[in-house]
């Protein structure tokens, strides 16, 4: 087996689209008689300009698109997005629910426990584990028992008699007729307790389950909310759960699997991450992979007739320490440079998307520790005063919304990504906590 790269294209004409920093490579791979052609993506993740992305469409679960309006749905006053590759599994034949787990922003729109997941830190540092992700709730503020509750799952429908599932205003996808009790929680508080219906609101979210010992925990008025803990996967062979305490800190995530590569080894073993169907463990077919080297750079590429074994070996053979197998078939698809390098073979549900910012990008911390929200705080230059998405904050760190609608302000708000911007200094007395700029660092630094 060897691996030739044929020809190399640097992409993007100035800083704001990338640079030097994105470029493809066509590349040939031998296997035996065989050889086998694909078109890869390279991105420089030691570049603070380039940040990777979930997309999907709206911004919601449960919808598809096509893969370049996934990649532009990004751009926004902070950057463009430029490239992109099909994402996680997802139910393209039925209700289109995905499959693996989505974290957007820092905020985990969906989860599974079957397979790995690719996760990306403030600066573009890359996790690859196989990860179990626990939903935990609590009232009245405590969180043991006799006040706590569970969740299997959040946005995504189960039928099963057995299933207790949340949904937040993220979810779009559809409403099935069913049977489950509903408690409705608004601004952390429940405010209905019915049958059959699914009417999320748009300041928080819904509890679905006919599990009575959940159901009596709940009354009008009850105040609620709900917690994520990751753990590494043991793909339920019991034993003891070992926490994966930076996937708390996780920018961009995207599962799928199987891992291919992992320290610099193939480890292929799909079986041993859940996986059942022919389609993962034997077939061939057009698959896509994502994976980093030593040297932070990231591929992404759909390759064709492979299966996940020869899809590991060719990471490798990229020089990839780690690597993803993501979604294939129909669903593998690739776009650079303004042009479709691979074509879907239908719309998607996710994407991983590479966003060139137009400047280096802001951050912020909670207690040392960084934490994501939609929209970046906002350096302004002429004034010398940094600005915040007030409501997003608010979200964040309450739970829900509790700002009045008319805020009083000493400084102009504006409108900055579909966001209302007021001063650092406005928003830590609206938000009542204590906060700061570090410019050394470009965060804005909250203590709570």
């Amino acid at each position: 087996m060897f691996l030739l790269s044929t020809l190399n294209i640097g992409y993007g004409n100035s800083e704001a689209e990338g640079g030097t920093s994105v470029w493809t490579t066509d590349e040939k791979i031998s296997f035996g008689s065989n050889i086998i052609k694909f078109t890869a993506i390279h991105v420089n993740l030691k570049d603070p300009k380039i940040q990777l992305e979930v997309s999907t469409p709206e911004d919601s679960i449960g919808k598809v698109d096509t893969l370049p309006n996934l990649v532009a749905a990004v751009t926004d006053e902070d950057g463009k997005g430029i490239a992109g590759i099909n994402g996680t599994f997802f139910n393209a034949y039925t209700d289109l629910q995905p499959l693996g787990t989505i974290i957007q922003n820092g905020s985990i729109e969906h989860i599974s426990n079957t397979g790995s997941t690719f996760g990306v830190g403030a600066h573009n540092e890359i996790y690859l584990d196989g990860t179990y992700v626990a939903i935990s709730g609590g009232t009245m503020d405590q969180w043991v028992w006799p006040f706590n509750w569970y969740s299997w799952s959040i946005n995504h429908y189960y039928p099963n008699e057995g299933a207790t599932m949340i949904f937040d205003s993220s979810y779009k996808g559809g409403k099935p007729k069913h049977n489950f009790t509903v408690i409705s929680v608004s601004a952390g508080i429940v405010t209905e307790i019915n049958k059959g219906t699914f009417k999320i609101p748009s300041n928080g979210f819904l509890i679905m389950t006919n599990d009575k010992s959940i159901i009596e925990k709940f009354s009008l008025g009850t105040q609620t909310a709900y917690r994520f803990d990751f753990y590494q996967n043991n793909y339920s062979k019991g034993g003891d759960k070992v926490p994966l305490n930076h996937w708390a800190r996780i920018m961009t995530g995207l599962g799928a699997g199987p891992t291919l590569v992992k320290g610099g080894k193939v480890v292929v073993d799909p079986k041993s991450e859940g996986f059942t169907e022919a389609k993962i463990l034997t077939s061939k077919g057009q698959r896509s992979f994502v994976g980093v080297t030593n040297d932070k750079e990231l591929i992404m590429a759909s390759v064709p007739n492979v299966n996940v074994y020869q899809l590991a070996e060719i990471a490798l053979k990229m020089k990839c320490t780690e690597a993803i197998n993501f979604d294939g078939g129909a669903s593998s698809g690739t776009y650079a440079n303004g042009k479709i390098l691979v074509p879907t073979g239908r719309k998607i549900s996710n994407a991983l998307v590479v966003k060139a910012l137009s400047a280096q990008p802001n951050y912020y911390q909670l207690n040392d520790k960084y934490f994501f929200v939609k929209s970046s705080p906002y350096w302004d230059s002429k004034t010398k005063a940094v600005y915040v998405p007030i409501r997003l904050l608010d979200v964040y760190f309450n739970g829900y919304w509790t700002l009045p609608a008319t805020l009083k302000l000493s400084e102009p708000s504006f409108t900055r990504n579909k966001e209302t911007y007021v001063s650092l200094t406005d928003a830590v007395k609206l938000l009542g906590i204590e906060g700061s700029w570090n410019p050394s660092t470009q965060t804005v630094q909250f203590i709570k």
